[in-house]
């Protein structure tokens, strides 16, 4: 969109995420739902993909349960990197 009839400039402004967002999210729910939020899919669309429940995936977000083991490689896949953190040094003792 055109800033005036004559002008040749434009910008393209991403819609905010929204108020759900977290700046520095924590938890493993926290961090399922603002890369939810980045990838703006619905979470009927992220309980598809990891193989679960819409209403699991709003306990998940709303932090009043937690995802069982066995989803967590699709989870993994689904945020795009490793969500732990592993202290390699305390398991080497």
């Amino acid at each position: 969109m055109n800033a005036l009839p004559f002008s040749t400039f434009s910008k393209i402004v991403p819609k905010p995420f929204g108020d759900k967002y977290l700046k520095s999210p924590k938890t493993l729910n926290e961090k399922i739902l603002n890369k939810r939020l980045e990838k703006r899919m619905l979470q009927r669309e992220v309980a598809n993909f990891i193989g679960v429940t819409e209403d699991c995936m709003t306990l998940w977000e709303n932090n009043r349960s937690n995802p069982m083991v066995k989803y967590y490689p699709k989870i993994i896949q689904f945020l795009g990197y490793f969500p732990f953190q592993i202290d390699i040094f305390q398991s080497c003792r």
